[in-house]
């Protein structure tokens, strides 16, 4: 074969490869987006049309309870609120582990006034009892501290303050503004998704929002990194002494109505339903990519954590419970909880993210 004939072929050759590359990127990206689009539809209706609005209605029905406590305070009123909390609480912590922070910029945020959570602490305590003897009338708790907004704020109330020593007429009025507060913020957040949605759904549609539907993936599976860190830190790792030798409460949710162990589990609900859950979720996402494996290790995960929560709800026994002083069965399925979720976290840190076309951010728990 001649010097010419091979100077003539090889452009023809290359010519050839990057035209059947460019259609094998093409046919990857169109399958990525068709993937993609699945899982956010699904993603944002769930959140559009049943968390949100599940969550409102709660908060509405314990801002009613709650002003009947305080029309005629009796143990049934009192158990009549303290039920509606627990369904608001239940609510809030399943939809939490999307960061459900503003869609666009510009929009005010909702997440921390609503359950400031391993904020609340001691502070929280001394914030929420020096406003129900503030001055009346009562005023905008919105522009206020966190602490005295939202569902530990009520806890605290419902399940301490109350039984304890009871509300007077003054206090009662400040607490029915919390109550208001917090059901003002579940209309206006769950207004603020539906108007917004379009930009989680189809981005590429909307001027100023997300760029594309794999930008919205990493904003979401980061968030929810960041919230599974959360968890293992503050609602496992410190109080059950794991990396401490003496178990440190001080920012465990749940404490004063004893749903720490439900906070935890309800979480967990949230986030397998957004990982294995309905029709489209993220194992069917990364299988539609070609990340197979990566799918798997996440099922294995999931169904570890569901193992788990089965032998602590079997035993019956709350994070604040827990026999911290020696190895038992309990302590230790509290402990190999924490361990999935670090190892939930790992995966989605070091593969996930990656595999649906994001990057993995470090968070603000880390410190990083």
């Amino acid at each position: 074969m001649d010097m010419k004939y091979i100077k003539t072929l090889l452009p023809l050759v290359g010519l050839y490869l990057l035209t059947a590359c460019g259609a094998t990127s093409t046919t990857t990206h169109s399958a990525n987006e068709a993937a993609s689009f699945n899982v956010l539809n699904e993603w944002g209706d769930l959140y559009g049309q049943s968390y949100l609005p599940d969550f409102t209605a709660h908060t509405d029905t314990l801002h009613e309870a709650l002003a009947e406590y305080c029309e005629q305070a009796s143990a049934d009123q009192l158990n009549d609120a303290q039920q509606a909390w627990l369904a608001s609480h239940s609510s809030w912590q399943t939809l939490r582990v999307i960061n459900v922070a503003p869609l666009t910029d510009g929009l005010p945020t909702y997440g921390d006034r609503i359950h400031g959570g391993n904020l609340f602490g001691g502070a929280g305590v001394t914030a929420v009892d020096a406003l129900l003897n503030k001055a009346l009338p009562v005023d905008s708790i919105g522009r206020g501290s966190v602490l005295v907004q939202g569902l530990p704020a009520l806890e605290y109330i419902l399940f301490e303050k109350i039984p304890m020593q009871g509300l007077n007429q003054h206090q009662c009025l400040w607490a029915q503004g919390i109550a208001e507060n917090l059901f003002t913020m579940a209309t206006q957040l769950q207004a603020q998704w539906l108007a917004n949605v379009q930009d989680f759904k189809h981005p590429t549609e909307v001027a100023a929002g997300y760029i594309d539907r794999t930008q919205v993936l990493a904003d979401v599976l980061n968030g929810v990194n960041e919230r599974i860190e959360i968890v293992a830190r503050y609602q496992l790792n410190y109080p059950v002494g794991i990396d401490h030798a003496v178990p440190e409460l001080f920012a465990l949710e749940g404490r004063f109505s004893g749903e720490s162990f439900h906070v935890i589990a309800n979480n967990i609900a949230g986030l397998k339903r957004l990982m294995s859950g309905g029709e489209y979720n993220l194992r069917t996402l990364l299988e539609d990519v070609g990340a197979g494996e990566h799918a798997h290790s996440l099922q294995t995960i999931v169904d570890r954590l569901e193992a788990q929560l089965l032998v602590i709800a079997a035993f019956d026994v709350d994070v604040l419970s827990i026999d911290t002083s020696s190895d038992n069965p309990v302590r230790s399925a509290y402990i190999q909880l924490h361990d999935d979720l670090i190892s939930l976290s790992a995966l989605l840190f070091d593969h996930v993210i990656d595999a649906v076309g994001g990057t993995a951010l470090f968070n603000s728990v880390d410190g990083d």
